[in-house]
């Protein structure tokens, strides 16, 4: 097996890290400023996705991480601080997500008053008529 490593962002505070102690996953598990990132076997840190899945629904984005923890090539400590490559393309995805959430969860009722195709019909907005630039035109021009 290899070892595999994710990051968990969230839109706010969720208590991921207690809830991946509390169940007992074999991983390490690091918390960080936009969730957690959960390295370890592929097995286990999968079952691990699919757990925090189940428990907080719409409010967890997991993405891949292509390095471990600690890993000299991406450590601040070890390139002298600043932040490392990709953080603020992460920062800027964290500040779209409750946007996203409140999204999924209208997605999710089920109602077809809310679908996807829905509520971007609610967002186009409708043609002016003729007539009415007319009315408007005449309106203003003395």
């Amino acid at each position: 097996m290899s070892k595999i490593t994710k990051i968990i962002a969230t839109p706010y505070y969720l208590p991921i890290v207690p809830r991946l102690y509390e169940m007992g996953f074999n991983l390490t598990v690091k918390e960080t400023c936009y969730g957690a990132m959960i390295s370890g076997e592929e097995d286990e840190v999968k079952n691990a996705v699919n757990f925090l899945r189940e428990e907080f629904k719409n409010s967890i984005f997991i993405k891949d991480r292509g390095f471990l923890p600690g890993e000299k090539v991406r450590c601040r400590a070890d390139r002298g601080g600043g932040g490392r490559p990709g953080f603020h393309q992460l920062e800027n995805e964290v500040n779209t997500l409750p946007i996203i959430e409140q999204a999924l969860n209208e997605m999710s009722k089920g109602d077809e008053k809310t679908s996807f195709v829905n509520i971007l019909e609610k967002k186009r907005k409708k043609k002016m008529s003729i007539d009415k630039l007319q009315d408007i035109i005449k309106e203003n021009v003395p």
